[in-house]
């Protein structure tokens, strides 16, 4: 009875272990995003490129009077007709929101430190400014371009 209690043991145990090392673990290709990758759109040239959702994403940070992007001023944020767009913004210095009328899309307001996102279709093609409401910040140039191909 003790052997059969063994053998049981170790039958359970490899049926386990063999389950577990039975799961294939796929090589990415060497173009595919990792999970932890952050899509960030190319300012000025436009990508195809999307995060793991499948969504075109920027990340752009709110300063006094400019939105900054991989250290590009206003960076014109190309996208496809159609495409689902996010944008995360993070305010390093100052209050700011970042709105773009033709869509109906604005994040919260956010504080130095802080950040929000807006997510949208852009489902028009053309040339769309994106701006700060916060006081003058728009008059005084805190505006770049979305551009829908």
């Amino acid at each position: 009875m003790k052997n059969l209690k063994h053998i049981l043991f170790l039958l359970l145990a490899s049926v386990l272990l063999s389950a577990c090392a039975s799961k294939p673990v796929a090589e990415p290709a060497s173009d595919a995003m990792m999970p932890n990758d952050e899509a960030v759109m190319d300012s000025g040239t436009g990508s195809d490129m999307k995060d793991t959702e499948g969504i075109a994403t920027f990340n752009l940070t709110g300063e006094n009077f400019k939105f900054i992007m991989d250290g590009t001023e206003a960076p014109d944020l190309r996208v496809k007709l159609g495409d689902t767009v996010r944008i995360n913004l993070t305010s390093t210095d100052g209050t700011h929101d970042w709105v773009v009328d033709d869509f109906g899309a604005k994040t919260e307001r956010v504080d130095t430190g802080e950040s929000a996102s807006v997510e949208f279709v852009a489902n028009e093609a053309g040339t769309f400014e994106y701006y700060c409401s916060v006081g003058q910040h728009r008059a005084n140039g805190m505006r770049g371009n979305l551009i829908v191909e």
